[in-house]
């Protein structure tokens, strides 16, 4: 009796402890036989089995097929946006269970990711891009534009009265479409001479000051924009004095980034004596050729 009694006993300790008994490189097809759950890409066996076969679970089916299928794929946003400006992603699967069996490819800071139904990724450089979204089933993959503005240049200056210069510029989507534009400003950064956070005009003649640098910028789907300037204040007694300050036109990416579109151009203010003025006193600004003047008054 008790040389029959330890097999018993043993068998009961292993399906109490629930050891894993034989594990068989996992094929296609059925299980190779009964209570194989598909495990990490193989098929295990538990010793209990009066209570049936544990519940696949996963990206797999127990027969090894895979179940996560990727039924959708889509922008949250927009499918265009300007440089290093983020688009999210999404992908549809059958349940919200197979999220995590998604990967994501083609993206670019990050460029990829593994699990998730949602993806967010931006470009640093303008174009074409695809994102795919993946399972071990299938894969789905959509396109977006990357644009930048570019090409921007003078279309329209005017020598206004008094001291002002006007002038208009346009620039180009890289992509051909302003619209592409989207998150990017286009604007201005004027330097003065030292003088830190403001330049303050000589006074006299003049009685003002600047931001320095002085920064100004706007939307850049419109693909236009203007320009127009003006002298501060003037104050008396009148002296002759001048200063230079330095314009670039830039745009700014969706990271805070900025890239020069146009320049350096000098812009050269002065204030000198001139015979013909009945102050006896002239004001003048010049910029890339244009000049205009104005008497100071009496």
């Amino acid at each position: 009796m008790r040389t029959k009694a330890i097999p018993i006993f043993l068998l009961s300790l292993l399906l109490l402890c629930r050891l894993n008994l034989p594990v068989i490189a996992c094929c296609e097809g059925s299980p190779p036989g009964e209570c194989y759950v598909c495990e990490d890409g193989v098929w295990v066996q538990y010793g209990d089995c009066w209570g049936g076969c544990p519940t696949c679970y996963g990206c797999v089916s127990c027969n090894c097929q895979c179940v996560a299928e990727v039924t959708s794929i889509g922008s949250l946003l927009y499918d265009f946006a300007c440089v290093n400006c983020y688009i999210p992603f999404g992908a549809g699967v059958p349940s919200e269970q197979y999220c995590d069996c998604v990967h994501w490819s083609g993206g670019g800071n990050p460029p990829s990711q593994d699990g998730g139904c949602f993806f967010s990724t931006r470009w640093e450089t303008p174009g074409i891009k695809t994102v795919t979204a993946s399972t071990c089933k299938n894969s789905k993959s959509m396109q977006v534009t990357i644009g930048a503005p570019t090409n921007m240049r003078e279309t329209y200056r005017e020598v206004r009265p008094n001291g002002v210069l006007y002038f208009e510029y346009k620039w180009d989507s890289t992509s051909g479409d302003w619209g592409d534009l989207s998150g990017c400003t286009v604007g201005e950064k004027v330097d003065y001479p030292p003088g830190n956070p403001y330049y303050y005009w000589p006074l006299p003649p003049w009685n003002g000051y600047s931001r320095n640098p002085t920064v100004t910028e706007g939307d850049a789907t419109p693909g236009f924009g203007t320009d127009t300037h003006i002298s501060k204040p003037f104050i008396k007694p009148y002296q002759a004095a001048s200063f230079t300050a330095t314009q670039v036109y830039r745009y700014r990416d969706g990271q805070g980034n900025h890239t020069t579109l146009l320049g350096p151009h000098p812009i050269d203010r002065s204030v000198y004596a001139f015979y013909l003025c009945l102050s006896g006193w002239r004001y003048e600004i010049t910029k890339t050729g244009a000049s205009s003047a104005m008497c100071l008054p009496q």
